[in-house]
């Protein structure tokens, strides 16, 4: 399938600029449409035990200074955005343009977070999120796994280039070819795709190049060895030593409790990645 719809959920934080500036690399790529997904707190739950053995009059004095801090915080965002679409020529637009290669549009949402961007995530043929910090994981879980769609993970840095050298962490599991046909759109455009493999599994990744020969895509395999660093250290310092600017993996977990653990191997990627990452579930 195309990406020709982008969603871009964008929080109260310093990261939305990294984040808009690659997703627009990637609209650009695809001639797609950037949604901009801004998620406003409700006070009514941001604040609850803020109010307890308040008076009537005090908590209602309590919420309309969250709404009108919520408001002020939405409409400095919104700015942000339109003046970020101004400097680069994005029309804004509510429905498809007829020639405009990339274009906007702004969406609000309100209440949590994570399960704004799962409703939202449903409609959008790949969704663009920061790069979690070590404790705050919610949102790309949400778009990871309520959403069945492709999840672009920002780090802090703007990217200038996405999707010319593409490298696919392959492991020959369900996951990781769930990721690799999520990421054919972006295959078939790249100038270089490498198969990254243990040695263990270097069958495998033959015969998902063999696969990819029928998509148009030339891949090659290169087999890397773990030694004294983990697996993901591996992959991180050989997409760099290639020179990749998209790192393709399975989206791995064990969910207890609606709890999301990442394994080991992602974990590692997802703190330390200096490149976007593309996953998929």
């Amino acid at each position: 399938m195309a990406i020709k719809k982008i969603m871009v959920p964008l929080g109260s934080n310093a990261r939305n600029q990294a984040v808009l500036e690659t997703a627009l690399v990637a609209a650009q790529r695809f001639r797609a449409h950037l949604e901009v997904l801004y998620i406003r707190p409700d006070p009514r739950l941001a604040i609850p035990y803020a109010t307890l053995g308040m008076s009537g009059s005090m908590k209602k004095t309590v919420m309309e200074s969250a709404r009108q801090s919520a408001n002020e915080q939405a409409a400095k965002t919104r700015a942000a955005f339109e003046k970020f679409c101004g400097k680069h020529g994005i029309p804004i637009v509510k429905r498809p343009p007829a020639e405009a290669p990339v274009s906007a549009s702004w969406r609000e949402g309100v209440g949590n977070q994570s399960a704004v961007v799962a409703q939202r995530g449903l409609y959008a043929d790949l969704i663009v999120v920061p790069r979690p910090a070590a404790a705050s994981a919610e949102m790309l879980e949400a778009a990871l796994l309520q959403t069945g769609q492709p999840v672009l993970i920002v780090p802090p840095q703007s990217q200038e280039c996405v999707a010319s050298k593409i490298v696919i962490g392959w492991n020959a599991s369900a996951e990781a070819a769930r990721a690799v046909a999520a990421a054919m759109p972006c295959l078939t455009v790249a100038d270089a795709v490498t198969i990254l493999i243990s040695p263990k599994r270097a069958a495998s990744a033959k015969d998902l190049a063999g696969h990819l020969v029928w998509h148009g895509v030339k891949a090659s395999v290169r087999q890397f060895r773990v030694g004294t660093r983990s697996v993901g250290e591996t992959l991180l310092a050989e997409a760099r030593a290639l020179k990749a600017d998209l790192l393709v993996i399975g989206g791995y977990s064990h969910v207890r409790a609606r709890e999301l653990l990442f394994g080991g191997v992602t974990r590692h990627i997802l703190a330390a990645t200096e490149i976007p990452v593309l996953m998929a579930h």
